[in-house]
């Protein structure tokens, strides 16, 4: 983690009252990071072995956890057409994390291999989680979500270039074809606490 993030993370506003320090015996702060950031090879994990919606954003829970002590639970996921711009959101001081379903199903499309599909799942979930525990600036978020994705995963992997770049040409491979349909939001259930299957 580089110093300017560190200096960064010192500003972030982690006084919502949804949010909880970890309630383990680690209680490091954030300042206390680059200690931490250590014993990260034990959450190194390959983004293909996860299956689902659930167990991606139970190792960024575990991973976000680990690095600045902070968790929150009881968060929905809900998958809604958004404008082709925006990837995902989280409404602050909401308990819900939007992701942009018409851009999740062109990944889904486009997507040569399993690691394609769940590097960009990694990234919008991590984005939008980190602003659900009150990393507000944008500028900050996706510069977190750059060396947490460097830290786990390496540079030359592609949620870590994704982080830095935006979407991948993965869009290039599909022929999905973003026709305006009227659909209702789709409320993945249980998605903080149980399995929920998005992988076919």
């Amino acid at each position: 983690m580089s110093f300017s993030t560190l200096k960064l993370l010192e500003l972030m506003d982690f006084n919502s009252p949804t949010i909880a320090p970890s309630n383990d015996n680690d209680t490091s702060s954030i300042d206390g990071f680059s200690h931490k950031e250590k014993d990260l090879s034990d959450f190194k994990q390959n983004l293909e072995d996860l299956n689902n919606f659930k167990e991606i954003f139970d190792f960024i829970k575990r991973t976000v956890k680990k690095i600045l002590n902070r968790e929150r639970a009881g968060l929905m996921l809900i998958l809604a057409d958004l404008p082709l711009k925006v990837g995902g959101f989280h409404g602050l001081g909401s308990n819900a994390i939007v992701m942009n379903r018409r851009l999740f199903e062109a990944v889904k499309k486009g997507a040569k291999t399993k690691v394609e599909e769940n590097s960009y799942v990694f990234i919008i979930l991590l984005h939008e989680y980190l602003h659900s525990l009150g990393c507000i600036d944008e500028r900050l978020t996706r510069r977190l979500v750059y060396d947490i994705s460097n830290e786990l995963f390496g540079e030359d992997h592609l949620a870590t270039k994704m982080a830095l770049d935006g979407m991948p040409k993965i869009f290039e491979n599909s022929k999905f074809q973003f026709k305006h349909i009227e659909r209702s939001p789709e409320i993945i259930k249980e998605f903080d606490s149980s399995y929920a299957s998005y992988i076919h």
